[in-house]
């Protein structure tokens, strides 16, 4: 008899690892094939290594139906009986009836059949429960996020078609008298067929279209050839550049730490089981109020953003633009910069103008930390005149001092408390001489001295 070791694949596509008999390597091929395996690997092993891999391992006799209903009996190895069970459903997809371990003795067998599987299949229910519970949560996770991706892109892409619409509108009634009638009706004719299919699911379709539309304003018979105006033209087909490129930009900004972390405490106060999530959630709101920035200011971003956005557009169009065409991109990137100048000014008085008032927040936090920070040194002050008496009056034995104050420095409370006290004492301490103007510092030494105050009460 030879000992083959093997990786094989089973129908539910898992990959499996394991070690098998037989006379000939063709026999064992055949034995797995038999069972549904797909054989990625199988080689020939030595009697010693085959002992050594199933040494630390029990061996199992059962009885069981395949898929197809046929009986099978034989044994399996597995670190115990529940995981011969487990493996027996998962990789093997049998149905067992009975599952004994093959050294017991005759009436032991016995005995495990009559008690039958049910411990173990409702087991094995509960942790198959259990992980479709923790399947479907990140599927679910999986599909919002990739639904708000797709609003996202929708969004990006109705805002596009609705700027080159009025684009287009713009053109055709600013220049009316100068453009070709035939070229127009062409233009109108895409224009009414963007307007039908711009509800569509089909965006690639309506980019095509997008697309179409922009290539033809930018048509060389668009004007006539005795009204034709070189500046104007110049100026349409910068538009429409702009405008195609703009098109096949595909954003894929990745969003902000803050936007994360936002999305997770959300995801965190929807899960109403998670005791974890209702300790921490309060805190990590907190931090977020901390951290967010005033809504005026990322409106400014935002605007500042699409400005620098706009000049490397109108850079790239530089590159590819003809000699008369460039003259119009730089007067539009110099008016860009100044807008792009002034919006950064903006931002800063603004940030300046929260800072103020931020300050006047930290005021008050750093207040408090004072008051606790003098009412603990006080308390501390007190303890340590009180526990230099007790212990001056046990050395010199004085009686007049009552026996409480004496053996006041042996009360296990009065300890601890002063391990809370000191740790109070320390953070504010810090808090106040490095950190004075750092509200996020205020909010995190608050858990912090929490955490830290029940680690030194439960390890002294």
């Amino acid at each position: 008899m030879s000992f083959f070791q093997y990786i094989a694949v089973n129908k539910e596509n898992k990959q499996l690892t394991g070690t098998i008999n037989a006379p000939q390597i063709q026999e064992a091929r055949n034995e797995l094939n038999a069972l549904g395996f797909s054989i990625l690997s199988i080689s020939e092993i030595d009697e010693a290594t085959y002992q050594k891999l199933r040494s630390n391992k029990s061996k199992f006799a059962f009885s069981a139906f395949d898929k197809l209903g046929k009986k099978i009996i034989g044994t399996i190895v597995a670190d115990d009986k529940y995981q011969a069970y487990k493996r027996l459903n998962q990789e093997y997809s049998f149905n067992v009836i009975s599952l004994v371990a093959e050294n017991s003795s005759p009436e032991s067998k016995k005995m495990e059949i009559s008690r039958g599987l049910e411990d173990l299949k409702s087991l094995y229910q509960i942790e198959q429960k259990q992980k479709q519970e923790e399947l479907s949560n990140v599927k679910a996770d999986v599909i919002e996020d990739k639904k708000e991706n797709e609003d996202q892109k929708r969004k990006e892409l109705d805002q596009k078609i609705k700027l080159i619409l009025s684009k287009i509108d713009e053109i055709l009634t600013t220049y009316s008298n100068e453009l070709n009638q035939t070229k127009v009706k062409e233009i109108k004719i895409l224009v009414n067929k963007l307007i039908r299919i711009k509800s569509s699911t089909n965006t690639e379709f309506i980019e095509q279209t997008c697309e179409e539309l922009l290539k033809k304003t930018q048509d060389q018979e668009l004007f006539l050839k005795n009204s034709q105006k070189f500046d104007d033209k110049n100026k349409i087909n910068l538009e429409t550049k702009k405008l195609l490129m703009d098109l096949h930009h595909k954003g894929k900004s990745r969003p902000s730490f803050l936007t994360s972390l936002n999305q997770n405490i959300d995801r965190m106060r929807n899960k109403k089981d998670s005791s974890i999530s209702k300790i921490f959630s309060p805190f990590l709101s907190r931090l977020m109020a901390a951290l967010q920035e005033p809504d005026e200011v990322k409106l400014m971003k935002l605007q500042l953003k699409n400005i620098n956005s706009q000049i490397l557009t109108y850079l790239k169009i530089y590159l590819t633009s003809s000699k008369e065409e460039k003259n119009q991109v730089t007067v539009n990137l110099k008016n860009l910069y100044s807008q792009r100048k002034l919006f950064i000014y903006k931002i800063k008085k603004l940030k300046s103008k929260y800072k103020e008032t931020k300050e006047k927040q930290i005021s008050f936090l750093y207040s408090i930390y004072a008051e606790a920070n003098l009412f603990t040194g006080w308390l501390l002050f007190f303890y340590l005149c009180l526990y230099f008496l007790a212990g001056y009056s046990q050395t010199k034995e004085l009686t007049f001092i009552p026996e409480y104050l004496r053996d006041l420095y042996q009360i296990s409370f009065l300890k601890k408390f002063l391990l809370i006290i000191f740790t109070i004492h320390a953070f504010t301490s810090i808090k106040i001489n490095y950190f004075a103007k750092n509200n996020l510092i205020s909010i995190v030494f608050i858990p912090l001295s929490i955490f830290i105050s029940i680690f030194l009460l439960s390890n002294f």
